[in-house]
């Protein structure tokens, strides 16, 4: 159907499709007067196209047609140029010589599927998009320490120290918590974190990373003293994708990600007594107690643009291991804020969609 208005005609496409593809205002020139002839329709000739997303008469949208016709009968009205409109820039459909009749339902047709898969895209992009959001917290640190000390398992490998500037041999959760001394940007994180020398390859900075996958409503406090050793390693070249290899062949800066466990049987503080969620972020029976995901970020310059190869890992004095040795350690005994409030505002309540839900969850990726 269509209405005319003075020099205003509006224009509706009625055929039991989605009325959202329907108004297509216009204003035109000359006087256009609806056919009698039920299949064929006449043409009427415009100068430009009203905005149809609720502005006021005489605005234009931002693109501007000229002579546009379009053709209508009993049946129905079908722009030579058709907007399909939901709270979204137009997309111009051009359908020169486009009559009504067989070949205008197949077109209706072809563009309703059209719509449909367009909307299916926007969908699977907006799910992609928050399922790599996954909200997290994130520390960035500096290495403050290059040395032998360990106080979780007593190793002697050459470890980078970062975090908490007071750790030695006898560190203990009271010792840390009641030192307010750290090499990383937030005050509150005053736990230790530490992990082997990878050779030949000096580190540029570490960043500590709090996630929650799966229902992050389920994530607890982590208790102080609680002891982890992360034995899951990947690494990434110029920011890309994390491979289960190192990057040999990376000519730019490359990173190894250490990856904690994350449920705890609650029968001891000491390293051993926590496993791995799956893939749901869902702990066994037999250690309930889930944390948040830790992981380190350990990221190297690779000045001399190789990666060394074979990439080996300190395993103590002048002793060399592969590189699935590669682990990390934390002490936890962060500042109360972390547990009180920051696991709920970054974490527990934030949206899926968000990586960062509020600036004091960290900046950047």
């Amino acid at each position: 159907m269509s209405s005319v208005s003075g020099r205003r005609i509006v224009f509706l496409i009625n055929d039991g499709f989605d009325s959202r593809f329907a108004v297509v205002p216009l204003q035109h020139q000359g006087d256009a007067k609806p056919s009698n002839d039920n299949n064929q329709g006449e043409t009427a000739t415009s100068r430009g196209i009203v905005n149809p997303f609720g502005y006021t008469d005489g605005q234009r949208v931002g693109l501007k047609l000229e002579h546009a016709a379009c053709y209508y009968g009993s049946k129905g009205v079908i722009p030579h140029e058709t907007y399909l409109m939901k709270n979204s820039p137009p997309i111009l459909t051009d359908l020169p010589g486009m009559t009504q009749g067989v070949g205008a339902r197949v077109w209706r047709m072809g563009a309703a599927l059209l719509l449909v898969l367009l909307l299916a895209v926007v969908l699977l992009g907006l799910l992609a998009a928050w399922a790599e959001a996954e909200p997290r917290i994130k520390i960035n640190c500096e290495i403050y320490s290059t040395n032998r000390v360990d106080p979780i398992a007593h190793t002697l490998h050459l470890h980078h120290h970062f975090g908490n500037t007071s750790t030695t041999n006898s560190s203990t959760a009271k010792s840390l918590f009641n030192r307010h001394t750290t090499s990383c940007n937030k005050k509150w994180f005053t736990s230790a974190g530490w992990f082997p020398v990878e050779r030949g390859e000096p580190v540029l900075k570490v960043a500590v990373y709090y996630r929650a996958p799966g229902n992050q409503k389920q994530v607890r406090a982590i208790p102080k003293g609680l002891q982890l050793v992360g034995g899951v390693q990947e690494y990434s070249c110029n920011k890309g994708p994390f491979r289960n290899r190192p990057p040999y062949g990376c000519t730019k800066e490359w990173a190894t990600r250490l990856i904690f466990p994350d449920c705890w049987d609650k029968k001891s503080l000491q390293e051993g007594h926590t496993v791995y969620s799956n893939a749901r972020g869902q702990c066994p029976r037999s250690h309930p107690y889930r944390i948040p995901k830790i992981n380190y970020l350990i990221r190297h310059p690779n000045r001399d643009a190789k990666v060394s190869n074979p990439l080996r890992v300190s395993a103590g004095v002048n002793a060399w291991a592969p590189w699935r040795h590669m682990h990390g350690d934390y002490f936890a005994a962060n500042q109360p804020v972390l547990n009180r409030k920051l696991l709920g505002l970054c974490l527990r309540n934030a949206p899926d969609r968000v990586t960062v839900a509020h600036p004091k969850c960290g900046k950047g990726p």
